[in-house]
């Protein structure tokens, strides 16, 4: 049970929670009421979605209410169009509010009777100063303000002039009622505001019935009380209204202390970098004509984003990943753009455009023939399905995919550069045309090299560490150089040929028939429609050629062992691969992995699941699609190889670190495992590989803590000490930069809490 206990992760609250905690546990509420109360004045924008996914996150994580209520005291500058547009957005969002749908002026007439309360107990009175008046008479920081002469009206007085307020009898400004507080109060919010004025005006809910309207200030706290909130987020502006919040909500007799319900939160503004969030400026952009409407795609309104393509589903991860302060603080506008390229990424279908384009004509491919490719609608998302688009000899790519004399880095084509086109094959540039002007016409390429040619291409290395060389090697590679256009699909082909090089020409003509067969249609046995995807009759030919021959292959996978491409597990269990005619492949996979900074064991292990897949396979389909899932991964392997061979030394490293996963290693204590200096082995590491060899441990650990945080329930804190990071706020910084989120949001991304 300890251990149990010890294991479970902590999680972080927020500022907000805590209280709300603390505020449940001590009664001071049953049931979380948490409200959204925009003025109706303008268009939401995504400082305000952060208020709304606040709030009603907190209503749900406690299983409690979320309201969402206009603040509609102003008519001076309310529409009915920005109440439609809000409850769009904050529909569009996810923030559900069920049938609590509100307006202030719904309360108009309560608001009245707590004036008349107010005034009634000596806590307010009418004032005949001018708004320039009062604002004069409310004194400096420094300096307290002047009582106001009507401050010491009588309560009969007050309710009269109050009453013929509300009757009308009074011109805009003329008079108005002001809470009767401190004139000498340190905080400006308390020296006597008004709480009330008159203002002859069609209201947009309750057309003419009243020409009084309370200030913000009075009607917020009332609004909450009448709908039972219990926190009143806001943001932190309102810091120093929350002593008038409370004030009002007392003397009104809606509470009794401070502590009591509801009680006003602050939190930290959401501030862009680069971007105009305020609601004046963004109106004053729609008035002037700068942009076009508030749903502009321009501005970070939230029907802006909508309409430039964000999801709902990105901007509740962006303010997830922004979190809860009380500080003020920018967000780089780059974290935007990230979260709705992570949703889009898994979500939706990826599709291809040429905007400026261009003739590509494949030279060797032959006139009038033309092939359908399958293209998955996103990689990383087979569910979404396919399309297929149509090749041949003459395609269209854009013209920035083409440079005459490329800079350092520059991979795409060039005269001599070779590509691979997308979700199609490799090519090479040999020659491009202009026009009078010096325009480009047309790239001329050589190809179609099917993904499988790269591991031909890269057979040769491998066919000289097992020991062949000369003739042997020239005409295992004149003939696979002859087949340009057939696609090997079936990687123990690549054993049959290898196999039938060492064992002589008997072996290699029989391959080689068979090939050139399958790739005009024909077939050497009747093993399936699909010659060109059918080795059954290749295999149990290989098998029969392996056992009369009677090699040593012993003593060939040794030479691999000796140039440091391979352990000497692995060369034992290539005995069993190439007996499963994937020796060759076995190895391709093993260079694959060491290129890319890994031991070859990661590419064993990948070989492995293919020999266990092909032997439980039941079909010739289910072959032919296990083929097609190896090729893939293969290929990704591929694309992790480096320009060169590791030498004994940095390899010798890489599977050191490999079999100790766990060991909490420096560089110096590593130096000393491997007999040699600190500055030799981080000289290699780096010359080879291309990162310094702290890089590639601390990309390690991390990949480590990946695997911990995605597949068990490990504590946080438990996987930053076994891993060796040292302090938590160290190992979530990495982790943050490397994966583009905190240990604890990639957990839950996961399904694990």
């Amino acid at each position: 049970m300890e251990n149990q206990e010890s294991n479970k992760e902590t999680v972080s609250k927020n500022f907000i929670e805590r209280i709300i905690e603390k505020d449940l546990s001590e009664g001071r509420c049953e049931t979380v009421k948490t409200r959204f109360p925009p003025e109706p004045n303008g268009y939401l924008h995504i400082g305000h979605a952060k208020s709304i996914l606040l709030n009603y996150g907190l209503a749900e994580e406690y299983g409690g209410k979320f309201n969402l209520r206009f603040d509609d005291t102003n008519p001076t500058k309310e529409k009915s169009e920005f109440v439609d547009s809000i409850k769009a957005d904050v529909e569009w969002l996810g923030a559900d509010y069920e049938d609590r749908l509100f307006f202030a002026s719904d309360y108009f007439g309560r608001m009245y009777e707590a004036a008349v309360t107010l005034i009634r107990k000596g806590d307010a009175y009418v004032s005949d100063l001018s708004a320039e008046e009062i604002r004069e008479s409310r004194g400096t920081l420094t300096e307290a303000g002047k009582e106001d002469p009507s401050r010491n009206r009588s309560v009969d007085e007050n309710l009269t002039l109050f009453e013929e307020m509300k009757e009308g009898k009074y011109g805009d400004g003329e008079k108005v009622l002001r809470a009767k507080i401190d004139m000498a109060s340190p905080n400006m919010n308390m020296r006597d505001p008004v709480i009330y004025r008159v203002a002859h005006m069609t209201h947009h809910n309750t057309g003419d019935k009243w020409c009084v309207y309370p200030m913000y200030d009075f009607a917020h706290p009332i609004e909450d009380a009448i709908e039972g909130i219990t926190h009143s987020i806001c943001t932190l502006e309102f810091e120093d209204h929350r002593p008038l919040y409370d004030w009002v909500l007392i003397h009104a007799d809606f509470k009794k202390t401070v502590e009591d319900a509801p009680k006003q939160i602050e939190f930290a503004k959401m501030y862009l970098t680069n971007v105009v969030t305020g609601k004046r400026y963004i109106k004053k952009l729609v008035e002037d004509g700068i942009v076009d409407g508030w749903d502009d795609p321009r501005l970070v309104s939230i029907a802006g984003l909508k309409r430039r393509g964000f999801t709902p589903e990105s901007i509740r991860k962006f303010v997830e990943l922004c979190g809860v302060s009380k500080s003020d603080s920018s967000v780089d506008y780059a974290m935007l753009e990230y979260c709705i390229r992570e949703d889009l990424k898994m979500s939706r279908p990826r599709m291809m455009a040429v905007l400026d384009p261009v003739k590509l004509v494949i030279d060797n491919y032959p006139e009038g023939q033309s092939e359908t490719l399958t293209i998955p609608n996103n990689m990383e998302n087979p569910e979404l399905g396919s399309h297929t688009v149509p090749f041949s000899r003459e395609l269209y790519i854009d013209r920035e995919d083409f440079m005459e004399e490329p800079p350092k880095k520059y991979f795409r084509l060039y005269p001599g550069n070779e590509v691979r086109l997308m979700q199609a094959y490799f090519v090479t540039c040999t020659d491009y045309e202009k026009d009078a002007e010096g325009g480009l016409l047309a790239w001329h390429l050589l190809g179609p090299v099917y993904v499988e040619d790269v591991a031909v291409r890269e057979i040769e290395d491998h066919l000289s560490a097992l020991g062949l060389v000369g003739g042997e090697k020239r005409v295992l590679l004149q003939q696979l150089s002859a087949l340009p256009l057939f696609p090997i699909n079936h990687f123990a082909d690549y054993g049959l040929m290898l196999h039938c090089c060492l064992t002589g020409e008997k072996g290699s003509t029989l391959s080689f028939t068979f090939l050139s067969q399958a790739k005009n249609g024909e077939d050497a046995a009747p093993r399936s429609e699909d010659a060109a995807h059918g080795t059954w009759a290749m295999e149990q030919e290989l098998f029969r050629l392996i056992e009369e021959g009677n090699l040593d292959y012993r003593q060939r996978a040794a030479k691999l062992v000796g140039k440091g491409q391979m352990s000497p597990l692995g060369a034992g269990d290539t005995l069993r691969h190439f007996k499963n005619s994937t020796i060759i492949y076995t190895a391709l996979c093993a260079r694959a992995a060491i290129r890319g900074g890994l031991p070859p064991e990661a590419g064993y292990r990948l070989s492995d699941d293919y020999i266990v897949a092909i032997e439980n396979a039941g079909s010739f389909e289910e072959v032919t699609a296990i083929n097609a899932e190896m090729q893939e991964q293969y290929v990704r392997q591929v694309h992790r190889c480096r320009s060169g061979r590791l030498s004994p030394l940095t390899g010798r490293c890489c599977q050191y670190l490999d079999a100790h996963p766990e060991e909490k290693l420096n560089v110096p204590e590593l130096a000393e495992k491997m007999g040699c200096s600190v500055s030799s082995l981080t000289r290699a590491f780096k010359r080879e590989t291309g990162r310094t060899l702290k890089e590639y441990l601390l990309e390690r650990r991390l990949a480590l803590a990946q695997d911990a945080l995605r597949s068990s329930s490990e504590s946080i804190q438990n996987i930053c000490h076994r891993l060796g990071f040292g302090s938590q706020s160290y190992f979530t910084e990495q982790f943050r930069k490397t994966v583009g989120m905190t240990p604890t949001a990639y957990r839950q991304r996961n399904g694990l809490k």
